[in-house]
């Protein structure tokens, strides 16, 4: 959300002692970003999210006159930029026993170590139903205070009035055993309760519990297909060489600074079976490669100087349309320059990857052809299947590079796509064409 965040003044309240949140994230980095907040002055004043006194632990935090009289902070870390948390705390002030006064659940299960862990005083007055506060959305405390929340959210809702468990929000899948959204709105909200789904993408902020609240957005919000429920694929900022390497917009921009050097990234996502497409918008001119390497030979990556397409399972095309397969290059791509779009598709069924450049694939290939599993033409054929693959680009450091990716996200980092090609799958948003038979890399497109 960068510094956007969304906000509205705090009415009277149904039951100021008594309250839930619950919001759906997905983390991009372990700087100190908050989901929620509320103020009413700088001594008065509460936020929930991401802190970095320890980097990545969660922080449910409130202070009043200018004291905390609320603090949990987690001993968990979290750090998996992969997949989406369900976070759910209730407050229950009114409570004998203090640690009942407010309960943080991860996923369904509720959190009991802390490093810190300091509770309200029984039957005092939560900040986010206290009048006349101003209550936010996507930054700390409120919108003076910075700390905006960068990554990705979905389903806020607020309930006024209620201490709820997390089955109100959430349940366990009965086939994967995985927690999984429940997506309606809770029935009561309470006078101050709202539903902010942010899947309307002309409307983000619109309220769909019953109450129908009016929010304000400040700064801009940018859509994504990337939900809790479709989990799409973005760049790990765990395999960054983080040396001179920068991930933004959800982790689907990657910048290297110049550093004479060799850079690589690697996708969050993998999958050893399937038949998978992505696109790169070309950010400049300087040496990139696009493509895909098997994570036998990545995970152990030191993070310096090793390069993508010196693997054996590594499948690349380079700016100057040269094809690189563990150290070994040869002819057959097309090079490309600023503003074009790459696209990728990789086959794991037949054992073939082919590449396009602004909807036209190279080598002759058809997307025909490339949809019946048909090889002749494809950029490389016979690659190692039954091994785990992600997606990967590699930047030569002695020029600064910038590239924008799409995964199915329907954005070139910020920038929507231009038009709608065709996906049969109907997983993903994408500029140009899918072949038949392929889909966005996401935990849907992973069922296909």
């Amino acid at each position: 959300m960068a510094t956007t965040y969304i906000s509205r003044t705090i009415g009277t309240a149904t039951l100021a002692t008594k309250g839930t949140f619950s919001f759906w994230v997905k983390l991009t980095s372990n700087s100190e970003m908050y989901v929620v907040g509320a103020t009413q002055n700088s001594t008065n004043k509460a936020g929930i999210g991401f802190s970095n006194t320890t980097a990545g632990t969660l922080t449910i935090v409130q202070e009043d006159a200018g004291t905390e009289t609320t603090v949990l902070r987690t001993t968990r870390l979290f750090r998996d930029y992969s997949a989406w948390y369900h976070i759910v705390v209730a407050f229950d002030t009114p409570q004998v026993t203090a640690s009942d006064r407010v309960k943080l659940y991860v996923n369904g299960v509720q959190e009991t170590l802390f490093a810190t862990a300091t509770y309200p005083s029984q039957s005092s007055t939560i900040e986010y139903l206290e009048s006349g506060q101003e209550m936010v959305v996507g930054t700390k405390y409120g919108s003076s205070y910075g700390n905006y929340f960068n990554g990705l959210m979905s389903h806020v809702q607020f309930v006024d009035g209620l201490a709820l468990a997390p089955t109100e929000f959430g349940e366990v899948d009965a086939t994967s055993g995985i927690w999984k959204i429940k997506t309606g709105s809770y029935g009561t909200p309470g006078n101050n309760g709202f539903h902010l789904k942010m899947e309307d993408s002309s409307n983000m902020d619109l309220d769909s519990s019953s109450n129908g609240l009016t929010f304000t957005t400040t700064g801009t919000l940018t859509a994504t297909k990337d939900n809790p429920s479709d989990n799409f694929n973005t760049l790990s900022p765990l395999y960054l060489q983080v040396a001179s390497g920068t991930l933004s917009n959800g982790n689907t921009q990657m910048s290297f600074n110049a550093d004479a050097t060799w850079r690589n990234t690697y996708s969050s996502l993998n999958n050893s079976t399937g038949k998978y497409y992505f696109e790169m918008q070309v950010g400049n001119t300087n040496d990139t490669l696009v493509g895909v390497v098997g994570t036998l030979d990545w995970t152990n990556d030191t993070g310096t100087s090793a390069v993508s397409s010196t693997k054996a399972t590594g499948y690349f095309m380079k700016q100057d349309g040269n094809l690189f397969n563990n150290n070994v290059s040869k002819s057959g791509g097309v090079s490309y320059t600023t503003g074009d779009v790459i696209g990728v598709a990789l086959d794991l069924t037949n054992g073939a990857i082919w590449f396009s450049k602004d909807n036209v694939w190279v080598n002759s290939a058809t997307i025909s052809e490339i949809a019946a599993g048909t090889t002749t033409n494809a950029a490389y054929t016979g690659i190692t299947t039954g091994v785990a693959y992600a997606y990967g680009a590699c930047s030569e450091g002695k020029e600064s590079s910038l590239q924008k990716f799409n995964f199915g996200n329907g954005y070139f980092a910020s920038t929507a796509i231009s038009s709608a090609g065709t996906n049969t799958s109907d997983i993903g948003l994408f500029e140009y064409d899918v072949p038949n038979g392929f889909t966005a890399w996401s935990t849907k497109g992973f069922q296909e």
